[in-house]
């Protein structure tokens, strides 16, 4: 039993006897936390239910909740649905957030993502914070077709009202210009607000941001004191990366072995798929590989994929395509797992899945699987997998060869900053020395056509 107001617990007993449902709902709280009172789910529940009888909102919504959550009760999405749907009904907003939960995930109902957008709008139109959070969630991650602009939208609402996750998840947009401009300092800014009141995923943006991530902002001196906050405050994403910059001695950090293996131990206990794989490589990097290392190395890949997390699977791939890391040179098993990634939806699993149709590794050569899954990444704006595609083309892989085609998705690939799209720039002003002035202009305006009409906001 929690020790707290040794008081409460009686006079709120007293006014729930008399039937007052607010006195009903919050001594049914301490029943079942246990606070004042010995936990006893049976007794909220009864309290709970008296309340809900008088069409007391929070009631009907807390019963919708212990049904949802399965607390104090069998998991019933069928009674939560009720619960919530009789709220709402009779005006809760929370309600009809709730909904809109239940019917985006289809819990105790079809999944129907259009009647989980108007009990989310219902909500967020009367000023639940929470729901214009889960209606950015919704646009950005859980439709099948995304609108950035709108999840941008209802990130910038739920800020205004202080609402800490669509802070963070405002400044994200703001580095990758989803929604919005591409804006790094105001990114920053949004993050830091966060970070300053101490939420890991903050401080590891702003740790990333910092590296450079969005191609502009680099100090390595500030990304280093946000990833060790974020790893002191358990991200395991910040652990892993502390691991790797002490691995290679990078960010003007001396190579430390010792703290880099010990960050990899951290991040892997916090659910780091890839810092596992980071402790198998530092098993297997010295040679002769002992049996014991190999075998405990085999563990940490094994351990790894079980996870599925496609990074991680991508890493293992991309060993086993070359043999390294104390794996054996075996295409198929690295097909095998740049197949589970790219099934997920990972770019670099998609990409990769798309090399080895093309090279034939690992699987039959098939230009027109690679084809098409280039042409899925490039739709997401992968530069990489463009550049492919305008490859196939220059060299007629499995389409007609056409220096046009190949011109334009060159120009989509080399938009960027960096080694990669000043070598792809390159290329293509070889290839526009192939194409006649109508041609060059064609191309051009195709290819301006086509970032146009997939531009993010």
């Amino acid at each position: 039993m929690v020790q707290e107001d040794p008081f409460e617990a009686s006079w709120l007993t007293e006014a729930a006897e008399r039937g007052i449902a607010e006195a009903q709902v919050r001594l049914a709280e301490l029943y079942l936390s246990g606070t004042g009172v010995e936990h006893d789910s049976q007794k909220a529940h009864s309290l709970l239910e008296q309340a809900a009888a008088q069409d007391y909102l929070p009631a009907m919504e807390k019963l919708g909740d212990l049904y949802l959550q399965g607390t104090g009760v069998a998991l019933d999405y069928d009674r939560a649905f009720e619960y919530y749907h009789d709220a709402a009904e009779k005006g809760s907003l929370v309600g009809h957030m709730k909904l809109g939960h239940l019917y985006m995930d289809g819990l105790g109902v079809p999944q129907r993502f259009d009647l989980a957008i108007n009990h989310l709008l219902a909500a967020a139109n009367g000023g639940v914070a929470e729901a214009m959070y889960e209606l950015g969630v919704a646009y950005s991650e859980r439709l099948p077709e995304r609108n950035y602009k709108e999840a941008a939208k209802y990130f910038e609402q739920a800020t205004a009202l202080g609402h800490v996750g669509a802070l963070i998840k405002l400044g994200k947009m703001y580095v990758r210009g989803q929604g919005v401009r591409h804006d790094a300092a105001h990114a920053i800014a949004l993050l830091t607000k966060a970070a300053d009141l101490g939420i890991a995923d903050a401080e590891y943006e702003l740790g990333m941001l910092y590296q450079g991530s969005d191609g502009s902002v680099i100090d390595q001196t500030k990304s280093l004191q946000w990833l060790n906050e974020s790893a002191t405050h358990g991200d395991a994403r910040a652990q892993l990366q502390l691991g790797i910059i002490h691995y290679h001695g990078d960010f003007g950090v001396a190579h430390d072995s010792d703290m880099a293996q010990r960050f990899f131990e951290v991040a892997s206990q916090g659910g780091s798929a890839q810092a596992k794989v980071w402790l198998a490589l530092m098993l297997t990097q010295n040679s002769p590989i002992s049996q014991q290392s190999k075998s405990s190395a085999y563990k940490l890949y094994q351990e790894a994929i079980n996870s599925n997390d496609p990074t991680a699977l991508c890493s293992i791939a991309h060993l086993y395509s070359h043999g390294q890391g104390g794996l054996p040179l075996d295409h198929g098993k690295a097909f095998e797992l740049y197949l589970l990634s790219a099934e997920q939806g990972y770019d670099e699993g998609i990409v990769n899945v798309a090399d080895m149709y093309r090279n034939g590794l690992g699987v039959p050569r098939d230009y027109g699987q690679a084809m098409q899954l280039y042409l899925r990444a490039a739709e997401k704006g992968i530069a990489e997998a463009q550049y492919k595609i305008g490859y196939m083309y220059r060299l007629g892989e499995g389409v007609r060869q056409d220096a046009a085609a190949a011109y334009k998705w060159l120009s989509l690939a080399g938009r960027g900053k960096g080694e990669f799209a000043q070598r792809v720039r390159t290329e293509r002003d070889q290839l526009a020395r192939m194409l006649t002035p109508q041609a060059l202009n064609d191309a051009q305006q195709q290819a301006s056509d086509w970032f146009e009409s997939h531009r993010r906001i």
